[in-house]
């Protein structure tokens, strides 16, 4: 029989689920199975969870594996890089209601600080952020971590357009730049920041040109460490592929193998689909693992049999499953 758009053998079924599994681990790189409150205070990607501030009154962030694995059907503003910042998943910042993957509920971490980031509002303009509309390049300042417009710091450098992006590597606001000028020396001790409050926008190699003195050095690893040398940042582990098994490439094989590679993809599939973040489509990956094992029988002839299946045969199934369901009622 020959194949038609709407036939395919078994194979030709898993490498198809196989491919949405990769384009899948795409979206979600990392593992996503360890909370890093045990690891204590981070610079790490953070989410805050607004459906939580609204049921505990208070402001939060949690980490990138809570943001999946225990809030993903929740309202969560992307806050990317924050510093010295120990997760609120599984404490009283987030209700009280235990972490998923720590299955406990801890004290929060007393030292995390918080703005208006963590309400969904950026800038000195306050506007909340959303992605979809949001048009322009932000930037982020190294000190305070809040992320500015480009729009709005052109008004804060008295009206002058910013330099362009490829010309430097960190921004200090204009905030930042008087409140802490007096850790900004150069090797004259003058403040590189000046007399006037404006944005300052710093080469990669800006910490070579700082004041070397005893005193400066001091200053700066009490107060303002990340002006001293770059700070590490957290990143989950990459999500392994040992669960995607190989492709029985000989197709004068017995038909076992692909039936396990069936089996077997069909777990990796829905492990995955299952733990997708801010899914909206829950029942039916839900409803869809209810099917799994009568699916898995269905094909097994066709599997060893090196089969195609058409169109007609997959509607014959569901129809069959359909009449059993009638008659349960």
């Amino acid at each position: 029989m020959e194949e038609t758009a709407h036939e395919l053998t078994v194979k030709q079924y898993v490498e198809q689920q196989r491919e949405l599994e990769r384009e899948a681990r795409e979206v979600l790189p990392y593992s996503f199975d360890t909370c890093t409150y045990s690891m204590g205070y981070l610079k790490q990607p953070l989410y805050a969870c607004l459906t939580c501030q609204k049921a505990s009154g208070s402001l939060n962030a949690v980490c990138y594996s809570c943001s999946i694995s225990c809030h993903a059907d929740h309202d969560l503003v992307d806050l990317f890089n924050k510093r010295h910042f120990r997760c609120d998943c599984g404490t009283t910042r987030t209700h009280s209601i235990p972490c998923n993957l720590r299955k406990s509920v801890d004290e929060c971490g007393s030292e995390n600080d918080y703005n208006h980031n963590f309400e969904g509002r950026f800038c000195i303009c306050d506007t909340v952020y959303n992605p979809e509309t949001e048009e322009g390049t932000m930037f982020q300042c190294i000190l305070c971590e809040d992320w500015f417009h480009e729009k709005c710091l052109q008004k804060t450098n008295k009206g002058i357009a910013i330099p362009d992006a490829e010309t430097f590597e960190w921004l200090v606001c204009s905030e930042c730049s008087e409140k802490y000028r007096d850790h900004l020396l150069n090797q004259k001790h003058e403040s590189i920041a000046g007399t006037e409050r404006a944005p300052l926008f710093l080469s990669e190699n800006f910490r070579e040109n700082l004041c070397p003195c005893e005193s400066c050095i001091s200053l700066r690893n009490l107060e303002m460490p990340m002006l001293v040398a770059e700070e590490p940042i957290y990143e989950p582990p990459e999500d392994s592929e040992d669960g995607i098994s190989e492709m029985n490439e000989d197709p004068s094989e017995s038909g076992e193998m692909i039936e396990q590679v069936i089996s077997s993809t069909m777990n990796d599939v829905l492990r995955i689909l299952d733990r997708l973040p801010r899914v909206q489509a829950n029942e039916s990956v839900y409803a869809y693992n209810r099917l799994k094992s009568e699916l898995t029988d269905f094909l097994t002839p066709f599997a060893r049999e090196n089969r195609v299946v058409t169109k007609e045969d997959i509607s014959n199934f569901f129809l069959e499953r359909s009449r059993i369901s009638k008659n349960l009622r």
